[in-house]
């Protein structure tokens, strides 16, 4: 997710199946969050499973290659990917819990 002090919310429209729909509204009134909340704490989920991917490639990479420009700049990646991997956790750390409304 991006920094909530520093960029706006904007709405987005998605197109699914009324079962689905139906269900999700079940689901985010079961636990007290909005569907825009369960949405974006998914995709920011899928956000830092990618960046956990990253990061063993990174390091597959770095055990891989030995000269010492390469391994210079796969660190300064790897430091790169993890301030956003921590920056990402701490923030939807911190989300307030929306209610329904």
């Amino acid at each position: 997710m991006v920094n909530k002090t520093c960029a706006m919310s904007k709405k987005l429209t998605l197109i699914m199946y009324d079962s689905i729909i139906e269900w999700a509204k079940i689901y985010a009134y079961k636990t007290n969050r909005s569907l825009s909340t369960i949405v974006e704490n998914y995709l920011n989920t899928l956000l830092q499973k990618r960046m956990i991917l990253k990061l063993k490639k990174i390091s597959q990479d770095f055990q891989a290659k030995s000269t010492s420009r390469k391994i210079l700049m796969k660190t300064k990646d790897l430091v790169n990917i993890w301030k956003k991997a921590f920056l990402i956790s701490v923030i939807t750390s911190k989300q307030p819990n929306h209610s329904p409304n």
